[in-house]
């Protein structure tokens, strides 16, 4: 465990899912099963066992939660390494394999407080600091480390802050990891960038592709949104084309959040209208030869009047996530997430997720990661250690059904935190922001 900090401002937390997969409380159709033995957790217990053979897990402590579901809080706390200052540094993460990174879009460390994002990498498992990613013309107030996305040892980093192209007109950085050093490769800006379009407020990357998400850019009416793919072609990165939903209008903000794994991506457009004013709906693209084509669009089985849903998207494989974090479904902005599967080509809703303890102005679904038969749903207005101090649900899917099987929480939660402002999965490894954490 490490804690690489000097006068440490705002932190993450990295957790082994092994670690944090504990049962808890189902919130779909079948319970927990966090030791996918078929079988119900608050049925799979029994401290004494007593025939010895097995069928049951031991229950030490008595509390309905199989032991080996339950090993310990966290795996190593990042900390902001500047020297003070509100860095926000875990407002937005993201992790590939055993390389995490983190933005810090205020960096105080800089004297024109520009930003930047901090790459950690886990070697003989322990988690080190790798390197700083800073732009090579920083200046202040370009929000730079608002949005990461990585892959392998390739990372884009936004900066919608930038004012290449007039006030917030944005731009964003593409930086591969050459002979063990981090080098930034190309600087990507939009060919009719224009004042306050964002351009970088969200980001990814898989393999040779990059896109960048402007939702405020005006092509279908003000705010109507887009998002611009990049090619890497040999070392250079290229423009490839740019993405508009196929019934875009004026204030959907498409491209607020982006998500690309492989052949696919999903787009969020928050403030779309169908079902309801601004209950957001998202879009799935699929690249076919040397073009990318919207293959579907995700609504909620429930649309709620500014429900926000798209603010967050997440995909991988053949199964995406999107989070509703204004829902009122238990109460104001108590939130919802929602889980498509891609079934011979047609995306169907599989699942609709909610916390086992959700209350109001909980915002759970602000942010959403999914990987495999897990997920991890952010709720960082959640108010269990002081207002605000955050929490993160993890879900598990088990015969095609998703069930709830831990909620997460800091074990040095505090007031304000926003514990779980951003989160990432990979395999058995969860990131979760709290991007106010004041250890200092």
């Amino acid at each position: 465990m490490i804690q690489a900090s000097l006068r440490p401002q705002f932190s993450i937390f990295v957790a082994s899912l092994s670690i944090f997969l504990s049962a808890s409380f189902a919130t779909t159709t079948i319970a927990a099963d966090c030791n996918e033995n078929g079988v119900d957790d608050l049925m799979d217990v029994d401290s004494s066992d007593p025939d010895g053979n097995g069928d049951v897990s031991a229950d030490c402590n008595a509390n309905g939660v199989p032991d080996e579901c339950e090993i310990g809080p966290f795996e190593v706390k990042f900390t902001s390494a500047s020297v003070g200052g509100p860095d926000r540094f875990g407002y937005r993460v993201d992790i590939s394999g055993n390389v995490a990174i983190v933005g810090r879009y205020t960096d105080t460390s800089a004297s024109q407080d520009p930003g930047s994002a901090d790459v950690f990498r886990r070697v003989n498992g322990e988690w080190q600091m790798e390197a700083r990613l800073t732009a090579s013309d920083a200046a202040a107030d370009d929000l730079f480390g608002s949005a990461v996305a990585i892959d392998g040892d390739r990372a884009v980093v936004g900066a919608f802050g930038n004012d290449i192209a007039g006030y917030n007109s944005g731009s964003a950085y593409v930086f591969e990891r050459i002979d063990g050093q981090w080098q930034q490769r190309t600087r990507l800006t939009p060919f009719d960038g224009a004042e306050l379009d964002v351009y970088g407020h969200a980001v990814a990357i898989s393999g040779d592709t990059v896109m960048v998400g402007a939702h405020q850019d005006d092509d279908f009416g003000a705010r109507s949104g887009s998002v611009y793919v990049y090619r890497r072609v040999n070392t250079a990165w290229q423009y490839q084309m740019k993405l508009n939903a196929s019934d875009a209008s004026a204030v959907d903000e498409f491209g607020r959040d982006v998500c690309l794994d492989g052949d696919y991506a999903v787009i969020g457009a928050e403030l779309n209208d169908d079902g309801a004013v601004n209950a957001g709906s998202a879009y799935i693209f699929r690249r076919v030869g040397n073009n990318w084509q919207q293959s579907a669009k995700l609504l909620p089985s429930d649309p709620s009047q500014s429900g926000y849903f798209g603010e967050c998207v997440h995909i991988r494989g053949d199964t995406a996530i999107v989070g509703a974090y204004r829902n009122d479904n238990a109460g104001v902005m108590t939130g919802v997430a929602y889980i498509y599967r891609n079934n011979n080509g047609f995306w169907q809703q599989e699942a609709r997720l909610t916390a086992s303890d959700g209350l109001s102005e909980d915002s759970f679904g602000l942010s959403v990661a999914i990987h495999g038969d897990s997920a991890v749903v952010g709720a960082s207005g959640r108010d269990d250690d002081g207002d605000r101090s955050g929490a993160a649900y993890v879900y598990r899917r088990f015969n095609n059904q998703w069930g709830e099987t831990r909620k997460l929480t800091a074990s040095d939660a505090a007031e304000g935190d926003r514990f779980g402002r951003g989160v990432a999965i990979d395999g058995e490894i969860v990131v979760v922001g709290a991007y106010l954490d004041d250890d200092s």
